[in-house]
């Protein structure tokens, strides 16, 4: 009698689990579907708003981003190349780097002091399912991803910004999620 209680309360135990883990899916799922309805897909050329975390502050504030273009291939091989110096440089031949060029309007930013601000910003490289890891072939692949924006300081309102981000070439579908607190989405491919 006493096992059939202790193997009822296991089962209890064991559903109450599963249900935790399935309501923590669903809502990490949601809180980026519904940003992600909120702030659209972003165009080249357009200004959107996203956030962008303040040292000075030490909390996010609003800019506004345009997303110029993103560079691939041998251009974008080049840049990775020189922001390491070819001596330490390594690249994965089942990789291919990506170079996002984008302008933030810092009209309303805080200024850090006199150096100024520098162009960077937040980037996660997602999949479909809004994982920052990618499940390929049996093991888990994550995107390098390289602020190349780190000793570029500047006082103008507007300044441009580089971030690298690598990502497998068997991978066919991926979004750039930019931004902190407040983002945006950007189809890869």
């Amino acid at each position: 009698m006493r096992k059939k209680y202790v193997i009822l309360i296991m089962l209890i135990i064991l559903v109450i689990l599963i249900c935790l883990c399935i309501k923590s899916k669903v809502n990490k799922d949601e809180s980026i579907t519904e940003q992600d309805k909120i702030e659209n897909k972003i165009k080249n050329n357009e200004w959107k708003t996203i956030s962008k975390y303040n040292t000075v502050t030490k909390q996010n504030e609003n800019v506004l981003i345009k997303i110029n273009r993103i560079t691939n291939g041998k251009d974008a091989e080049n840049i990775v190349e020189n922001y390491y110096g070819k001596t330490s440089y390594k690249y994965s031949e089942n990789e291919k780097w990506n170079i996002l060029e984008y302008q933030i309007d810092l009209k309303d930013f805080t200024t850090i002091d006199e150096l100024g601000n520098t162009a960077s910003i937040q980037v996660k490289v997602l999949s479909e399912d809004n994982q920052d890891s990618f499940r390929l072939n049996n093991r888990i692949y994550i995107p390098n991803i390289i602020d190349l924006n780190l000793s570029k300081y500047s006082n103008d309102k507007i300044i441009e910004g580089k971030m690298a981000f690598s990502i497998d070439k068997n991978i066919e579908k991926y979004k750039i999620k930019i931004g902190s607190d407040k983002f945006i989405i950007v189809d890869g491919k």
